[in-house]
């Protein structure tokens, strides 16, 4: 989950990345979805809200980064498949 600029990584598209780019920060904010509705504090929602804009700016720099990284392939990849929703089917060219 790390970015560090000039670290080549493989490409991972299968288990869960094989219909959404972003299962892990999809699922945490799943979970503090889930906690919100069963603490629904003002505080609470605050917390939410902050970690729901967080995970979304860091799914977004990966994003950059792995473009950057694996240009064409990640490209194709991102039409095949949902951010934080899988995508039942892939785009057509």
């Amino acid at each position: 989950m790390a970015v560090i600029p000039g670290e080549r990584t493989d490409l991972v598209t299968t288990g869960f990345y094989a219909r959404m780019r972003h299962p892990i920060y999809a699922f945490s904010t799943l979970l503090m979805l889930s906690s919100a509705v069963v603490l629904p504090t003002a505080p609470m929602l605050v917390i939410a809200a902050i970690h729901i804009l967080l995970m979304a700016l860091k799914a977004k720099n990966e994003e950059r980064f792995l473009l950057a990284t694996h240009g064409a392939a990640y490209e194709d990849y991102r039409r095949r498949t949902g951010a934080f929703l899988p995508r039942l089917r892939g785009r057509g060219p």
